[in-house]
């Protein structure tokens, strides 16, 4: 019998990630093939350039193969609507790479990889932020994830910015400077923090630029600086009041999996145990960090969940 194999794709706003597994691998599973490409995400990419970072993506995992792929499972970031997964389903279907497709969120795969039966939350705070769950009923619900302008607070992003913020009050008086200014002109490469005025609004610097930044805020915190404490106890508390709002509403246990990824979330162990005490998980009751969501998209297209 020829063997069957089934691909997972996490489409998000940086890479495409791809991967090949047997279907009939238990799980957990390590995957046979795995890929990368570019920016995946409809919103931010655009509709072109994410189907050819993600065929790309589905081009490479695949090379070599020589079974039948049972079913893919794209997982996309800005596939919210159910306009853009029709369209998406509709396109991936097209390609005929696999007896069934299934399009879902970027963050559907989050969770799947770290539930069983895919229900509980999943929180994100990378260059931006959301929570989303899911009851034993099926109901779903989402809090946060409104884009750089509108939200995305406790991210990468709503850290940054809040830092230039308060270092633009440090620089006229408003407030005592700290270390957190100089670090930023640095970081910037600036002389002067008048110089934030061409480089921060003129659009020069992208959200993902900018929210780079995070990692001089969490090393200033790390050394005492009150500012960037504060600033990062407030993108923790943001995180927080998204994880529970979605258990309320979804009326989940508070102690329900809670399943954790982005770079901030990732790379910055501080930071993850500052909202799991503030949900009162001290002890990471349900809490699973999350370093590849791909893994819940093969998960969901091997109906392992």
């Amino acid at each position: 019998m020829a063997t069957e194999y089934v691909i997972g794709i996490d489409a998000g706003g940086t890479s495409t990630v791809a991967w090949l597994a047997s279907a009939a691998a238990p799980w957990p599973f390590v995957p046979l093939a795995t890929a990368v490409a570019g920016p995946g995400n409809l919103r931010s990419a655009g509709f072109t350039v994410a189907t050819t970072s993600i065929r790309k993506a589905l081009d490479a995992v695949r090379t070599g193969v020589s079974g039948q792929v049972r079913a893919v499972c794209l997982c996309a970031a800005g596939a919210g609507r159910e306009a853009d997964r029709v369209r998406l389903h509709e396109w991936i279907q097209s390609l005929s790479v696999a007896s069934d497709a299934i399009v879902r969120t970027d963050v559907e795969a989050v969770l799947a990889a770290a539930s069983a039966d895919q229900t509980g939350v999943a929180v994100i705070a990378g260059t931006g932020s959301l929570a989303w769950g899911r009851n034993s009923a099926g109901e779903t619900c989402r809090t946060g994830g409104w884009g750089h302008v509108l939200g995305d607070e406790g991210s990468a992003y709503q850290i940054a910015r809040s830092a230039l913020q308060q270092a633009t009050q440090m620089a006229d008086g408003r407030r005592p400077e700290t270390r957190l200014l100089s670090e930023l002109l640095n970081t910037l490469q600036l002389q002067t923090a008048s110089q934030l005025v061409s480089v921060i609004p003129a659009g020069s610097q992208s959200p993902s630029e900018i929210a780079r930044l995070a990692a001089v805020v969490f090393d200033c915190a790390a050394q005492g600086d009150h500012v960037a404490q504060s600033v990062i106890s407030t993108a923790a508390g943001h995180l927080a009041t998204m994880v529970t709002t979605v258990t309320e509403r979804l009326a989940l246990a508070d102690d329900c999996v809670l399943a954790m990824t982005g770079g901030v979330l990732i790379h910055q162990p501080e930071f993850r145990q500052q909202l799991l005490t503030l949900l009162q998980r001290a002890d990471s009751r349900g809490a699973v960090l999350v370093e590849q969501p791909v893994a819940g998209a093969v998960r969901m297209a091997g109906g392992l969940c």
